[in-house]
């Protein structure tokens, strides 16, 4: 007779344990924030932002349409106070006009003080969709317009204000163009204001080069001095829209160009559509969402050699054509990562959905996937999001949110309550977590990784899928029509609107961005992980790969 190990019980109680210490039970649902303004097609949440403090957030309206028109756009304030999320106010431009779409592009400072607002298809003095983007300053217990400056060249179809981003003390403020220049080269400007000064003063950022649509998407360091770019739409013979980023800073004599960040293997994933920095400039985190029809996002970091890329991250299933890094924000020290998927896969329906990660022995692996009560097919969740300071909330925008039987979008708060861990306060503690590293009190496992060039298997879809460029496209790997590089080009068609210049560029993106099929997996180099079903599935392999060989000796 077999007796079994001591050991043996032990494994076998944590393995019916672990599955009850579910990292995603440990963030909930704090509010639900419908601007007071919102009405079927308004688009909220298409944009928005929280503060680092955590206690403002600001939500974007581009598409609410006034008594006159659509598309004149708006923005909500809530605040966070005496417990609860309250509407502050409502931003409208002072000049505001029908298809501006102002809020199509939101920013706000650490303490929520003041707030930056893009209108890329604001037309004046008759230059069409020469764009716009407003300075909102927050006094006692409202907000009035600071300022509206302009970049000197701007003129028709320049589209300012398709992405915005401010420093920490709202002193700065970075406003892009993609469209803008030769064949749609991008451009972008930083503005800097001097203290309590209304006027500010402009300096042109700008990287010579192909048209890449530089600016799509910006992020800025919190002292306003390291400037990231993304430009998802370069291109390499034979790939196009494999995308890149450009990081400016400043030195001595203004700013210049550190370093342009890729993907170490060129491939069709339009890298940079999101972007998004940690406080201090040194970490970089760009959304993929076309990388194998699944997306994610690449991380780069600064050394004392430079910029160099650090590795790979995405949720731990992901189907095809979920655009995950359709969105993405990072923490303030870079620790906490959150990825918006507007197309997830939720019960067999495409809502969307936004994946929490966090660095556990140097790997981002999931602690939460974060997902809206009530959300329905088409919701867009996860078409923006934002993260406070410590990585403790998360808002995320859902475009297409029903209220009232009406598809007004709305944005929702989510906070880490802690608890997945022995103790929530033990997570300063590597020896709390009964698996892997306690992060912001959930215990974050790290992707399993699998070798390059396996065929892949269902079990593959919780890690990291790299690619084989030699890939060639099947029909799984191919978006629909409902999951275009930019929800706004398809958006735009079903309601039947004029395709502006902005959307132009979008569509020609799509029409191009056919990505290949999955082929194999490469994790970060030297990565290891625990199995993402959970530790209890290794646990039993453990137990049974004991009892096996005590057999083995017995027999």
């Amino acid at each position: 007779m077999v007796r079994p190990h001591p050991l043996l019980f032990l494994l076998l109680l944590l393995a019916l344990v672990l599955p009850s210490t579910s990292a995603a039970a440990q963030w909930v649902e704090q509010a639900r924030l419908d601007p007071s303004d919102a009405v079927a097609g308004a688009g909220a949440g298409w944009s928005s932002a929280i503060s680092r403090d955590g206690r403002t957030v600001v939500v974007g309206e581009p598409w609410l349409p006034s008594t006159t028109g659509s598309d004149r756009g708006a923005v909500a304030v809530f605040h966070w106070a005496a417990g609860a999320w309250s509407e502050l106010a409502v931003l409208r431009a002072s000049d505001g006009a029908d298809l501006d779409a102002f809020g199509e592009s939101v920013a706000v400072s650490a303490d929520g003080a003041i707030v930056v607002v893009g209108a890329p298809r604001a037309s004046r003095l008759g230059l069409t969709t020469r764009g716009a983007v407003y300075v909102f300053e927050r006094r006692a217990s409202t907000y009035v317009e600071l300022a509206s400056p302009l970049p000197a060249e701007a003129g028709a179809n320049t589209g300012v204000g398709e992405a915005v981003c401010v420093s920490a003390d709202g002193s700065r403020f970075v406003v892009t163009a993609p469209v803008y220049a030769v064949g749609g080269q991008g451009v972008a400007w930083l503005f800097s204001r001097s203290g309590t000064s209304a006027s500010f003063v402009e300096t042109r950022l700008a990287v010579d080069g192909a048209p890449e649509r530089l600016g799509a998407s910006c992020a800025l360091s919190a002292d306003g001095r390291t400037v990231l770019l993304g430009a998802p739409g370069f291109s390499i013979v034979g790939s196009p829209n494999v995308g890149r980023a450009h990081v400016l800073r400043e030195g001595g004599s203004g700013f210049a160009l550190e370093a342009t960040l890729r993907d170490p293997v060129d491939r069709i994933e339009q890298l940079g559509v999101s972007a998004a920095l940690s406080d201090d400039g040194a970490v970089a985190a760009l959304g993929a969402p076309y990388t194998g029809a699944v997306g994610g996002a690449v991380v780069f970091r600064r050394g004392t050699s430079g910029w160099a890329f650090d590795q790979r991250a995405g949720p731990l299933a992901r189907p095809s054509t979920e655009q995950w890094g359709a969105s993405i924000a990072l923490s303030g020290d870079g620790s906490v990562l959150a990825l918006g998927g507007n197309r997830a896969v939720v019960g067999g329906v495409a809502e969307g959905s936004v994946s929490v990660m966090a660095l556990a022995a140097g790997v981002y692996g999931e602690i939460a996937r974060l997902r809206p009560s009530g959300a329905s097919a088409s919701a867009y969740v996860g078409a923006s999001v934002g993260i406070s300071g410590d990585g403790a909330r998360v808002v995320v925008g859902a475009t297409a949110a029903l209220r009232a039987g009406d598809a007004r979008g709305a944005a929702f708060v989510f906070a880490s309550a802690g608890g997945s861990c022995l103790d929530a306060a033990d997570c300063d503690d590597l020896d709390a977590c009964t698996s892997d590293t306690c992060v912001l009190g959930a215990c974050a496992h790290a992707p399993t990784c699998f070798d390059a060039g396996t065929a892949p298997d269902a079990a593959a879809t919780d890690a990291w899928v790299g690619l084989d460029a030699a890939a060639t496209p099947d029909a799984a790997a191919t978006p629909d029509a409902a999951a275009t590089p930019d929800a706004a080009a398809s958006r735009d068609a079903a309601l039947g609107r004029d395709i502006g210049p902005l959307d132009a560029a979008r569509a020609a993106d799509a029409a191009s961005s056919t990505p290949p099929a999955p082929a194999g997996c490469a994790c970060r180099a030297g990565a290891t992980g625990n199995a993402p079903a959970g530790a209890s599935i290794l646990v039993l392999v453990v137990v049974l790969g004991l009892l096996r060989r005590r057999a083995h000796r017995v027999s």
